[in-house]
């Protein structure tokens, strides 16, 4: 039987608890006491790493997120091409400036809790510039891209994109004329179009008309598209809505007449799921009936809509639509259950002035949980609606453009909400989010257009800035004062630098108070363009992907790309990604409808308080905790929709099961894979868009994917297998299957990415076998066909030149060498990695390529234990010592070995309280017979007639020539040096004076040098006759 490591399954409880509220079973109690962000029960998106490489200056700049189900003390360790470049522990940073990065650069980053690696990624986002661009398709000539808000669609944990195309006929609805159609596209971050949805003849086009509503509001793991349709709206599939020939535009361009839908629209591909009528009827729209119903008879303040999303019941994400505000006011929420639209409630001033809401709306809304009870609440501006759908409070104020919903005031109890007021008197007001009460107010000497509000300078106290367009040119603080007189633009705000401060983002350009009368430009998107005439907006701004600052999302300037611009500025504040606070998540929602607002977190963000809370919230659709085998480490399961099919398991073999949710079986299986490590995929995997799964090689492996022959006859071999070698390995399936394998070799702790099946129709997913690769042999000078049999820690072994004082001592550890006897430095050397110590078997070998001295340094610790290997007991002890950065010191045991003999190094001996020996190759220390300089056999004879001495001697081997010394006064006089190698023998000059004795030395030269050191000893004595 085969062993199972661990079957990976998906029933995560936040799944669970998704799945029962969907299906209409009670819904979990939200508490009122929670952490800032979150409720404790708002099921929320799971998110990936959301790692991005951007160019930046000479370098790259790498970003990723910090997620709510990351715990706070989560370490994450950066890798440019397999190294480590950057560790980002507790309380650091989740970004980094690479240096010597470039956008061929491959990045990834392990998550790592305890110690223990949780989940690698791969950075999917690089770029050579500090933007990415998602190429589009346009409808038309006359097409420019606008709104767009986030979606992810398929459950990856990432995010796509929503995007409305608006036509340069669009009109104003207080204006008459044709528009075209409206189209709205879905767009992987990756540039791959999804589907397209036509809105069809019968939706006008315009700010005010179609407004989207994306969340995943079913709660299975991806999310939906709600929106308000029409007759001959056409689905992302092609399916055409209601009655395709209905055409209700009137003579003026006007559509106010016909059936009115709302239609939930399935996230991946655009299919129409439900169709209901739309909860507020527009009723007649034209003629002296309509001006009582709506305040008009010619179609402008009925069509008047805004929508967005909210969690208003604490768990689960609501839709919520606006009609009308400027006298009648309309709010609806819609639910999804089972896949089908239900209206949870409808607010209807009707006609009534008596009505606290009544013309007391917005061209725009936004969310917050404004009375703390754990549930949202929606704000139409000057009127605030609870959860239930009951008015929760009114300023009869009237409408306005804009408004800014956060934690304004930290020191004010609860949620603020900044105002500006097109009525009389105008102005800006600052209001209580709990009751509606007025904190303060300034008058206006005219419609007031524009205001904006949040924490941009830091002005010495806690605090958001306020400012509008009137009172013209003034900046006020929390309390009303007013603190300056320049006031930055007022369009949106965006964050952007390194601080907790915010900043400004107008058309294209982002800019900075850097104090109340300075503001400064720090980015401009050249190439790009803004929306909506003067409010100069962006298609979005959210903390899509990297770490907790924003990024822009903007067309580009001739319409044919969205660019998606991201911060390249470095932050040390980690802090959790904005889009886990359920209220900037809303809020992301909402920042698509009508008149665009920037989100705002439901915390105060400002460096005087520094990083808040962490948000407390329960993720959807959460990955398992990756598994690991002997080969397969950390496998992650990208899939989530179908992980409870994937299996790791130690081997498979014929009759063995392919899938984790098919019968099918191996009836034939290539030999060299049988008995291999073997991932059992899921065969529904084959459907999913993206990549399926990931892990790291815990040794050097072979990879094997097998693939339907059916996709190389399509010739749609998946392109992520190109690095892959085609084999003539194969296996056959119990259903008629043929496959063929393709290999890869991949490196100890290297990262293997498993990519989509390429196919979906008329095949089956492939699977994957991983065998220990046969490793490779290394060469250097002496040390030849050097293998590391402990493959768990081979990665870190390495065979260099030389090592020397001050150079590294280990492949996994950076103790260095403070001292190292001369006799070593320089010699080849055999780094070991440290965690070696622990392998109870032989570590490695290797052969001489000639005569070579092998010298192995062992901790002293382990001779104090009598705890030195016994593979050394044919070595010597040396006396030659070196010691380590960390206090180590350690002593040489030595053994000549010949040319071709085999070198095992065993194991370590000790493990615990010891470091493992390293390993140093020189060739022998020739010795050195001393030459032999003095010659043998010197005669002396005497002539008494001329008083002279005559010396001759027996040749010394390799001199070069002879010299003569005499020992005179206490020193050596030289007589001569010059005496042919060939002449052995030496004649004193005439006339000695007889009866004087001397003493004399007879030396040769040989290679190159005299040697007088022992001239005493071999010197004659004699005495002139």
């Amino acid at each position: 039987m085969k062993k199972a490591f661990k079957r990976i399954a998906a029933a995560a409880a936040s799944l669970a608890v998704a799945a029962s509220i969907c299906a209409g079973t009670p819904a979990l109690t939200a508490s009122a006491a929670y952490g800032q962000g979150g409720n404790g029960s708002a099921i929320m998106e799971y998110l990936d790493r959301g790692i991005y490489a951007i160019k930046s200056g000479n370098g790259m700049f790498i970003s990723w997120r910090f997620n709510a189900n990351d715990s706070d003390d989560t370490e994450f360790r950066l890798y440019r091409d397999n190294t480590l470049i950057y560790t980002s522990k507790a309380g650091q940073a989740t970004n980094y400036w690479d240096a010597s990065g470039n956008s061929s650069s491959k990045y990834r980053v392990d998550t790592v809790v305890n110690g223990t690696v949780k989940s690698s990624d791969s950075c999917n986002f690089t770029s050579g510039n500090n933007y990415f661009e998602i190429p589009l398709k346009s409808p038309g000539s006359i097409y420019s891209p606008n709104d767009c808000c986030v979606g992810d669609v398929d459950g990856d944990g990432q995010y796509e994109l929503f995007l409305k195309w608006d036509p340069s006929d669009s009109k104003d609805n207080s204006q008459t004329g044709n528009t075209s159609k409206v189209y709205i596209d879905c767009y992987t971050l990756t540039g791959k179009q999804l589907w397209r949805i036509d809105m069809g003849v019968n939706i006008r086009a315009g700010q005010h008309y179609t407004q989207m509503s994306v969340a995943d509001f079913d709660c299975d793991g991806k999310a939906e598209l709600i929106t308000k349709t029409c007759d001959g709206t056409i689905d992302g599939t092609g399916k055409v809505i209601g009655n395709a020939s209905a055409n209700y535009v009137d003579s003026s361009g006007t559509v106010l007449t016909g059936p009115e839908y709302l239609t939930l629209f399935e996230g991946a591909t655009g299919k129409a799921l439900d169709t209901i009528d739309f909860p507020v009827p527009r009723g007649t729209a034209t003629g002296s009936t309509a001006k009582s119903t709506w305040g008009d008879n010619y179609g402008n303040r009925c069509e008047r809509y805004n929508s967005g999303i909210a969690y208003l019941d604490g768990v689960h994400p609501s839709a919520v639509y606006g009609r009308g505000y400027y006298t009648r006011l309309t709010l609806s929420a819609i639910d999804v259950k089972n896949g089908k639209l239900s209206k949870k409630w409808v607010y209807d001033t009707g006609f009534n002035s008596s009505d606290a809401a009544y013309g007391n709306g917005n061209h725009n809304l936004m969310v917050a949980d404004f009375d703390n009870d754990g549930k949202q609440e929606v704000c139409m501006g000057a009127s605030c609606f609870d959860d239930n759908g009951k008015l929760l409070w009114s300023t009869k104020q009237g409408h306005g453009d804009a408004m800014h919903v956060g934690d304004l005031d930290p020191n004010h109890a609860g949620i603020e909400v900044f105002l500006c007021h097109e009525e009389s008197p105008y102005g800006i007001s600052l209001i209580d989010g709990r009751n509606g009460n007025k904190i303060w107010h300034y008058d206006g000497d005219k419609d007031t257009g524009r205001c904006c509000a949040d924490n941009i300078f830091n002005a010495g106290t806690s605090g958001a800035e306020f400012w509008g367009s009137r009172p013209a040119n003034a900046v006020y603080d929390v309390n009303g004062k007013q603190i300056g007189s320049k006031a930055p633009a007022m369009n949106f705000l965006i964050y952007w630098d390194g601080d907790l401060e915010r900043e400004l983002l107008n058309d294209i350009s982002i800019t900075k108070m850097t104090s109340l009368s300075s503001i400064q430009t720090i980015f401009t998107a050249d190439g790009a363009a803004s929306n909506n005439g003067t409010k100069a907006v962006p298609c979005l701004t959210a903390d899509i992907f990297g770490d907790w600052r924003e990024e822009l999302v903007l067309r580009s300037s001739d319409n044919s790309k969205l660019r998606v611009y991201c911060t390249n500025t470095e932050t040390s504040y980690r802090m959790t990604t904005l889009m886990h606070d359920m209220q900037y998540r809303m809020q992301a929602g909402c920042e698509q409808s009508s008149y665009n607002q920037p989100p705002h977190v439901s915390y105060y963000l400002g460096s005087e308080t520094g990083v808040p809370a962490r948000p407390n919230i329960k993720l959807n659709n959460t990955p398992v905790e990756p598994v690991s085998g002997n080969l397969v480490k950390n496998l992650v399961i990208k899939d989530t929709a179908n992980a409870a099919g994937w299996q790791l398991l130690s081997s498979n073999t014929v009759g063995g099961l392919i899938y984790g949710d098919r019968d099918f079986t191996y009836s034939s299986l290539s030999s060299e894979l049988q008995n291999c490590e073997y991932i059992m995929s899921a065969c529904n995997s084959k459907n999913t868009d993206s990549d399926l799964a990931s892990f790291t090689a815990g040794k050097d492996s072979e990879v094997y994917v097998l693939v339907d022959t059916r996709e190389e006859d399509a010739n749609s071999v998946p392109s992520w297998l190109s690095g892959y070698t085609r084999t003539s390995l194969t296996a056959t399936s119990s259903n008629g299957v043929t496959f063929v394998a393709y290999k890869k070799n991949f490196k100890s702790g290297e990262q293997v990415v498993l990519g989509t099946n390429g196919m979906t129709g008329n095949v089956i997913n492939y699977t994957v076998f991983v065998k220990e690769a046969a490793q490779e042999p290394v060469n250097g000078n002496l040390v030849r066909n050097f293998i590391v049999k402990d493959t768990t820690n081979a990665a870190n072994w390495q065979l260099v030149n030389s090592n020397y004082t001050g150079g590294l001592i280990y492949g996994d550890r950076d103790f260095t060498y403070t001292y190292l006897a001369d006799e070593l430095n320089n010699c080849e050397y055999i780094r070991t990695a440290c965690e070696s110590k622990n392998t109870d078997a032989d570590l490695a070998e290797f052969t001489v390529s000639k005569e070579a001295e092998v010298y192995v340094l062992v901790d002293t610790r382990e001779e104090a234990a009598n705890s030195v290997p016994s593979w050394l007991n044919g070595y010597t002890r040396t006396s030659l010592t070196a010691n380590s950065s960390n206090d180590v010191s350690f002593v040489a045991y030595k053994k000549k070995f010949y040319a071709g003999e085999k070198v095992v190094l065993g194991t370590n001996g000790m493990t615990g309280s010891v470091m493992n020996y390293t390993v140093f190759v020189r060739e022998p220390i020739q010795e050195t017979i001393p030459s032999v300089t003095y010659p043998t056999n010197i005669q002396v004879t005497y002539s008494e007639q001329y008083h002279q001495v005559r010396f001759t001697w027996d040749k010394v081997e390799n001199a070069q020539n002879y010299g003569i010394a005499v020992y005179l006064a206490g020193k050596w006089r030289i007589q001569t040096q010059t005496i042919p190698a060939s002449t052995l023998s030496y004649t004193s000059p005439k006339n000695m004076t007889p009866g004087m004795s001397y003493k004399v030395a007879i030396a040769a030269k040989v290679n190159g040098t005299w040697d007088v050191a022992n001239a005493i000893e071999n010197a004659v004595f004699i005495t002139v006759a």
